[in-house]
């Protein structure tokens, strides 16, 4: 799987997601933790929680496996 920078068919819309979010989102979709994520990239369990929060909302989902999907329809994640 590949984590995919401005993906070519993105509109800047409501689900126009930043870097870090992209990025949070890839490791999502690798089925990683909040905590595992906050740890890896060193940042507060809080401040994942909030990137995962935008995320749902600019993608209109409302569980990870939604976001992962989402993010696949979209462009942001490729295999």
């Amino acid at each position: 799987m590949k984590l995919v920078n401005n993906p070519g068919n993105q509109s800047f819309s409501r689900t126009a997601l930043s870097n870090r979010e992209q990025e949070i989102l890839f490791l999502l979709a690798q089925g990683k933790s909040s905590q595992t994520i906050s740890s890896e990239l060193d940042v507060s369990l809080n401040t994942i929680r909030v990137h995962r929060k935008n995320i749902y909302f600019k993608l209109q989902v409302k569980k990870p496996a939604g976001a992962v999907r989402k993010g696949f329809e979209l462009g942001y994640l490729n295999l």
